[in-house]
């Protein structure tokens, strides 16, 4: 078969090379250089004479006629052409020798039963007369472009699907720019449905700022009919919302080439905004047939050096000329490749023949592997000596992968066949035998392939019940129609078994057959019986329920249980009048609607939602509806399952009142809430109780985490322990320290709870705890002001009234000594000056007091500065000061580290001087004092220890805990002797630390006392001494 045309052809390469050709054939032109081109051509190219006899073939043709082309040259056409193109040719031929025009035409023969379409191309040659001398003919496979063809059906209903699924707008314009076209994506994109913007341009969404240049840009390759290259503008959407779309497109022309408007893709790209730049292919003119070629045409010298390279190198291999020049030709072959071509020309060397046809791969310069058809030659000078190799490669990649994807094709189906769930037998359409049957097709007949192969259909059903069918079914397959049906098959032991029957028509081999899937439905038989015992039950079911139960379709009832008219107040008859939109309270019934249509749509809904409803009487009733989509009567339908559910939220409405009073109380006294569940030790607080903690809402609750945060001594675990305990009052209350976890703060709480159990007898046990929790912090503060004034008062009356008293009755009583040995002798003896000297130790004495009452005094009142203080120094600074002590022997051993920092102000000298006063003071003969620093880490943070020792009398272990406290007698304190060792333990208190005194020796007062200070000291390392 064949088609011809006398009008130019439409592919314009291959016209142009024609063109070439006769330009080539031109007396003024190089015949050598057109001989060249030629030998170089994977066409098949030939010189007709008006005899019919070949004047010349090339070697692409000579090998497609399986001779040489001096073997060809002088033979006539149906010598050398398959028989079933000669008449074909021979026709055309003449058409071109009578009428001197061009012609082209497209045939195809078939080779080993497989059609193969080529493409003529005759063009006149004219002698000086103007007559027709010659005819030049170019012969091309377009095999792959007719394969191509057939696959652009399927593509085309590939690109339909595409375009309705796809996330980008498709859309068309007709001549005036008005949309006659959109795409289901224009919701997506714009907010409109497509209907809302037929007519309407797309300047009507761009904004203004942008229309001006858009309408610019559309106008002028409008004006060119040209595609739109891509370009990006901001558009107004329908909810008022800006977005950014690209937008390309291309002309749409009628058959007779008319312009219609445009067809492109409008895409949101808001969200990413990268400006492409518009790329633009612009066309190159080629020079001559090789510029027009496809294929890729090189020359190489003997050492395999690449001398020569048409431009169709930059899309073969991605190499620009000038790169590939001057290079070996292996350098482009990967290894296995290049040793097999080296190895076959060297073959052919020692053989003295040249290579002409291979297949091998390339490298391209972007990594990737080619493959590629060779043909080639060696051209030598006219005396035969050689010039170079000239081979011309043709890229079949795709071919090959079309190839590899026919085999995987075939594999595939052949698996998919074999492992489908259904039975599958394949049967001739014109003879109905089996030609084929799967291992589910084995197990639904009970027969072996096998058995099956060659057998009519029509036995593999029950008889009388196949033959009708089946030719019905043949006549639809033939027509190239899918048929569906019900129907039964025998089984090889007699059984009859229900199926359902899909029939497809399919090619194999260029045969049409018939494939039928084979689904046995006995279990959905017996399913639809026990889906109308089902129906029955929903029947007994929704008559019976007090649930409103109702199905509708469209805007009308078309069922409803009696539940629905009580709940409504409605009649039956009145329900089936109405619109189920009627019984929605106002404020809902767009909300339903809304829901209603996407869930007949298919999209997503809410399956479960609350509304409420009017009832026939004007009441509010709120509502928990469930809802499905379902096919009643064969139609698409709503169904709603609806609970009363007015009760509930009356009832919620008063909690959440409750809820909010109690938030405010709590927020008022500023208490929170905890629930614990001891079992699974989960814990549930309110806001206000996190706040109390400083933990940060939400994070993961543990007793162990909870009990870290209690200041250290504070746990009152006997408490709790007799809280939970079954026998106990099941509750307790408590107050302790925490410390904040956000930012350390100590906090005083207290804490109320109830306590839950659960079991009986030996089994009883805590299983929860609800309780309260209340910050006291300031409520504590202002008990320990009072304390501490209260303490401060009786201490300074005792002072005043006591030590300062006797102080001062010590003074006058020396003074009043002096003042009668004065009055006995008239004047003070050498040995009465101690009376004197006496007297003012008492008054020193007595300033002292008051200087330390004054310190202790301003300390507590904040009066002095908090520093860092390097405590090593300062110690060392202070034993400097005892190193002699007028009267006493004194050895001091100070044992320090310099640059552990504390935190305190400038009373901490005053610390270490009252413990060195105190070990001098009540000692007696020499004294050692030994004085050592140590670190020591507790709860994490870092502290100092300071060990002053002596070899004093001690402190007796019933004194121990009062040496710091003033001796106390009644409810006041009683007689004391100065603040010393008192100001140390409050000014080491307010530092933050402590003070206490222990044996020197353990267990033996009398071998000295060891007062112990430790003072928080900042995160610095204190080395041990060896």
């Amino acid at each position: 078969m064949s088609k011809a045309r006398d009008r130019p052809p439409r592919n314009k390469r291959f016209a142009d090379a024609n063109a070439s050709a006769r330009d080539a054939m031109a007396p003024e032109h190089d015949d050598k250089l057109y001989r060249l081109l030629a030998e170089g051509s994977t066409d098949f190219i030939y010189v007709i004479g008006p005899d019919f006899r070949v004047k010349y073939v090339n070697r692409s043709g000579a090998w497609a006629l399986k001779t040489t082309p001096d073997g060809a040259r002088g033979k006539r056409l149906e010598e050398l052409f398959p028989p079933d193109t000669v008449a074909t040719m021979t026709d055309w031929l003449s058409r071109v020798f009578e009428s001197g025009k061009p012609f082209s035409g497209e045939f195809v023969h078939q080779f080993n039963r497989e059609n193969f379409y080529t493409h003529v191309l005759l063009t006149p040659f004219f002698n000086e007369e103007g007559k027709v001398d010659a005819v030049m003919g170019i012969t091309r496979d377009i095999n792959d472009l007719k394969n191509a063809g057939l696959a652009l059906q399927e593509s085309e209903e590939k690109y339909r699907s595409l375009i309705e699924n796809i996330n980008d707008m498709v859309w068309e314009t007709d001549v005036e720019g008005k949309c006659v076209y959109a795409s289901p994506k224009t919701r997506d994109v714009l907010g409109y449905v497509p209907e809302e913007i037929l007519g309407r341009t797309a300047y009507d969404f761009i904004v203004p700022g942008d229309a001006g240049r858009v309408r610019e840009f559309f106008g002028q390759y409008k004006a060119r009919r040209e595609p739109l290259p891509l370009i990006e503008y901001r558009v107004v959407r329908k909810d008022g919302t800006l977005a950014v779309i690209e937008t390309n497109g291309v002309p749409v022309f009628d058959r007779e080439g008319r312009f219609k408007g445009y067809r492109g893709v409008n895409r949101d790209i808001t969200e990413r905004k990268r400006a492409e730049n518009a790329v633009r292919e612009s066309e190159e003119k080629y020079r001559g047939l090789v510029e027009e070629i496809s294929d890729w045409i090189c020359e190489v010298d003997r050492r395999f050096i690449c001398t020569y390279s048409s431009p169709r190198a930059k899309e073969v291999l991605g190499y620009e000329i000038g790169e590939i020049i001057g290079r070996s030709a292996f350098d482009f072959l990967p290894p296995d490749d290049a040793n097999r071509i080296k190895a076959m020309i060297s073959r052919a060397d020692e053989a003295g023949s040249e290579y002409s046809f291979f297949e091998c791969s390339l490298l391209r310069k972007d990594g990737r592997a080619i493959r590629v058809e060779v043909s080639g030659k060696a051209v030598r000078d006219s005396e035969g000596g050689f010039k170079c190799y000239r081979a011309t490669l043709k890229d079949i990649t795709q071919r090959k992968q079309a190839e590899e994807a026919l085999k995987s094709s075939e594999a595939l189906f052949r698996t998919l066949f074999e492992n489908a769930s259904t039975a599958i037998i394949i049967v001739d359409s014109d003879t109905g035998a089996v030609l084929d049957s799967n291992r589910n097709a084995e197990q639904l007949f009970g027969r072996t392939r096998d058995e099956m192969s060659g057998m009519i259909v029509t036995r593999l059903h029950p008889p009388g019940h196949a033959d009708d069918r089946y030719s019905h079914i043949a006549r639809q397959a033939r027509q190239g129609r899918i048929v569906n049906s019900e129907a039964e098959i025998l089984h090889k032991d007699g059984r009859r078994i229900p199926v359902i029957i899909n029939i497809t028509p399919m090619h194999i081999n260029g045969k049409t057959v018939v494939m039928g899937f084979f689904l046995d439905i006995t279990d959905r038989r017996q399913a639809e019986d026990a889906l109308r015992e089902s129906e029955e039950k929903f029947r007994l079911l929704t008559e019976t329920s007090p649930t409103a139960i109702f199905i509708y379709q469209g805007d009308r009832f078309v069922y409803m249980n009696p539940a629905t008219e009580s709940i409504t107040g409605y009649s039956h008859e009145e329900l089936m009048e109405m619109s189920p939109w009627e019984i929605v309270h106002p404020d809902y019934r767009e909300k339903v609607k809304e829901l209603a249509s996407r869930r007949m749509k298919g999209l997503y809904h809410p399956t479960s939602y609350e509304t409420k409803l009017l009832t026939r009487d004007g009441r509010e009733k709120w509502m928990n509806n469930s809802s499905a989509s379902i096919v009643y009567k064969n139609r698409p339908a709503g169904l709603i399952v609806a609970f009363d559910i007015t009760d509930r939220k009356q009832a919620e409405d008063a909690l959440r009142e409750s809820e909010e009073r109690l938030r405010l109380c709590a927020a008022t006294a500023r208490f929170g809430t905890f629930d614990w569940d001891i079992v699974h030790d989960r814990h549930f607080w309110s806001p206000e109780t996190y706040e109390i903690y400083g933990i940060p809402q939400g994070t993961p609750l543990t007793l162990d985490y909870l009990n870290s945060l209690i200041y250290p001594g504070d746990r009152q675990d006997d408490v709790v322990a007799a809280g939970l305990d079954p026998e106990g009052p099941g509750e307790y209350a408590m107050e302790y320290r925490i410390r904040r976890a956000s930012d350390g703060e100590v906090r005083w709480v207290y804490v109320r709870t109830r306590v839950l159990f659960a079991g009986e007898g030996a089994g009883r046990r805590a299983v929860r705890i609800l309780g309260a929790i209340q910050d006291i912090t300031e409520q504590k503060e202002a008990e320990e002001m009072l304390a501490n004034a209260k303490e401060q008062v009786e201490l300074y009356l005792d002072l005043m009234g006591h030590d300062i008293n006797n102080m001062n009755m010590i003074a006058g009583g020396f003074l009043e000594l002096a003042r009668q040995a004065l009055n006995d002798d008239g004047r003070l003896e050498r040995t009465n000056i101690d009376l004197l000297d006496r007297a003012m130790a008492a008054i020193n004495h007595s300033s002292a007091l008051i200087s330390n009452v004054r310190k202790l005094q301003r300390g507590r009142s904040g009066e002095y500065k908090r520093e860092t203080y390097d405590l090593g120094a300062l110690i060392e600074e202070v034993c400097g000061e005892y190193r002699s002590v007028p009267d006493r022997d004194v050895s001091i051993s100070c044992d320090t580290v310099k640059g552990v920092q504390v935190q305190a102000n400038e009373l901490l000298r005053d610390v270490f001087v009252n413990l060195i006063d105190n070990a001098i003071k009540h000692s007696s003969g020499p004294v050692f004092i030994s004085i050592r620093m140590a670190p020591v880490r507790r709860n994490g943070r870092q502290y100092c220890t300071v060990t002053v020792e002596d070899n004093g009398p001690g402190v007796p272990d019933r004194m121990k805990d009062a040496v710091f406290d003033r001796l106390r007698r009644g409810d006041t304190l009683s007689k004391g002797n100065g603040l010393g060792l008192y100001l140390v333990r409050s000014l080491v208190e307010s530092y933050g630390g402590t003070v206490r005194v222990e044996d020197r020796e353990t267990g033996d007062y009398t071998k000295g006392a060891r007062f112990v200070v430790e003072l928080p000291a900042m995160d610095v390392v204190i080395p041990e001494k060896p």
